[in-house]
């Protein structure tokens, strides 16, 4: 979530008004109060304001603000636009910061074995490759030796150094969000991928998409695929887990690795 710093020196006690909105979207004033005692009269102060669900590795914002201390009183006739004539006006900036989380493929080099990746602990929060809070997608690599993941480069090389097992590569990844022109966005890829139902049964089918409504953009959707039957999608890669144990009910088909701009 995005915030807005305001700092300010209170020269009387009581109720100082803090209102703002963004720019780009106008209309009513968003209200913040702030209760000044005695004793931090003229003494700076700094208050920070959640302001909206801004996603703050991919999007900017201004913020038009005013305060002013409620005995200034909210008379407003010079002109008449919505702010108090004693009140003090100023812009606040939003600008994306770099996304910590970094894009790796990870390889599980030991064959003869199997072995299961600590997500929890190695990805980054609400930006994990092919790992979201569910246990369809804790299950175990076998059949699946190359992961992709969206983690730090502390934690991916003490990861390694636990698992000599597994090799981490860094990936460059194109950004995600929007129309694909905005950087250090989130820590995501896509692969738009064929899933062929191989049985002649109807089979449920599992996979990860974006979601715009999802704070971390990230949404597990199952779906059943009809025998014989072919569909196609934009999903984080490597995410298909069909509902039964069989590896061979479902052929998935990579048609772009990790570059499709989505959403569009």
């Amino acid at each position: 979530m995005a915030s807005i710093t305001v700092n300010f020196t209170p020269n009387t006690i009581g109720t100082h008004i803090i209102r703002y909105r963004d720019q780009a979207v106008g209309g009513a004033y968003l209200g913040y109060n702030v209760t000044v005692p005695l004793n931090e009269v003229n003494i700076p102060r700094s208050e920070t304001i959640y302001v909206s669900s801004l996603d703050i590795y991919c999007q900017s914002a201004v913020y038009e603000c005013y305060i002013l201390a409620e005995c200034e009183g909210f008379a407003d006739t010079s002109p008449t636009d919505g702010v108090p004539d004693a009140a003090t006006q100023f812009t606040v900036d939003i600008d994306p910061i770099e996304d910590p989380c970094k894009l790796y493929q990870l390889t599980y080099t030991n064959t003869a074995s199997t072995a299961q990746l600590n997500w929890d602990k190695l990805a980054c929060a609400g930006r994990a490759g092919s790992k979201v809070a569910d246990p369809i997608y804790d299950a175990n690599i076998a059949g699946q030796q190359t992961q992709r993941i969206c983690s730090t480069n502390a934690d991916i090389q003490e990861f390694v150094l636990d698992n000599p097992d597994w090799q981490a590569v860094p990936l460059a990844a194109t950004e995600k969000y929007g129309n694909g022109a905005t950087t250090n966005c989130h820590c995501l890829c896509y692969d738009n991928v064929s899933i062929v139902n191989n049985t002649g049964a109807p089979l449920e089918v599992h996979y990860i998409k974006w979601d715009e409504g999802n704070a971390d953009h990230l949404k597990i959707v199952s779906e059943i695929v009809s025998g014989g039957a072919q569909i196609i999608r934009d999903i984080v890669p490597n995410t298909v887990k069909g509902a039964t144990t069989s590896n061979t009910d479902f052929n998935v088909i990579v048609n772009s690795d990790c570059g499709v701009i989505y959403p569009a």
